[in-house]
C-alpha cells in the first residue's frame, strides 16, 4: 500500500469510529454507499464475479455479500481489502466512489432535519 492509501484508510477508519459513537445512522449510510459501489464493480467486472466467488475468496458466506451490498453489514477494513483484491480494485477507489452517494444521502437527511 502506498502512503496515500494508508493515510486515506487511517482517516476513514478514524471517521467511521467517531461516527459509530456519535451518529450510528451515518455509519449505516456510509455502509450503503460502499455496498452499492461494490455491487456495481462486481457486476461490471470482467470476467464476471458473483457473490459465491467473493464468498470463496473471503471465507464469508454468500449471504454476507447480499447484506453488504444492501448496506446491512458493517465490514471491517480487512474484509474490504480482501474483497477489493478479489475484484481487482483499490479500496481508496471504492471509498472515493462511495463518498458522493454518502454525501447525497446526508444532504437528504439534513433537509428533513429541524435545527
Amino acid at each position: 500500500m502506498s502512503n496515500k492509501i494508508d493515510l486515506l484508510l487511517l482517516v476513514t477508519c478514524l471517521y467511521v469510529a467517531m461516527l459509530k459513537e456519535t451518529h450510528p445512522e451515518l455509519v449505516t449510510l456510509l455502509n450503503k454507499g460502499i455496498g452499492e459501489v461494490l455491487r456495481q464493480i462486481r457486476k461490471s467486472h470482467n470476467p464476471k464475479v458473483n457473490q459465491e466467488d467473493l464468498a470463496a475468496a473471503t471465507g464469508k458466506p454468500r449471504t454476507y455479500f447480499s447484506a453488504l451490498e444492501n448496506g446491512k453489514e458493517n465490514p471491517t477494513i480487512e474484509t474490504l481489502v480482501i474483497i477489493c483484491q478479489a475484484l481487482d480494485v483499490e479500496l481508496d477507489d471504492v471509498i472515493r466512489q462511495a463518498k458522493p452517494m454518502y454525501n447525497e444521502k446526508v444532504a437528504q437527511l439534513r433537509q428533513g432535519y429541524k435545527y
